[in-house]
């Protein structure tokens, strides 16, 4: 658990752990690198180092 240091019980086995968390923010990104770009992103372009903030920051 990120806060507060106590774990909670999951007997679904939900939680989600890091590469899950990794994989949302990446998602994140594309999200808004698509809208800002108004086209279609592929989260593995952003893996192989298409541009992450290419016209975000120029």
């Amino acid at each position: 658990m990120l806060f507060g240091g106590k774990t909670l019980a999951d007997p679904l086995r939900q939680q989600a752990g890091s590469w899950e968390g990794a994989q949302s923010i990446l998602i994140g990104i594309a999200a808004n690198k698509s809208i800002a770009e108004r086209r279609p992103i592929r989260v593995r372009g952003l893996l192989e180092g298409e541009g992450v903030w290419s016209g975000a920051h120029s």
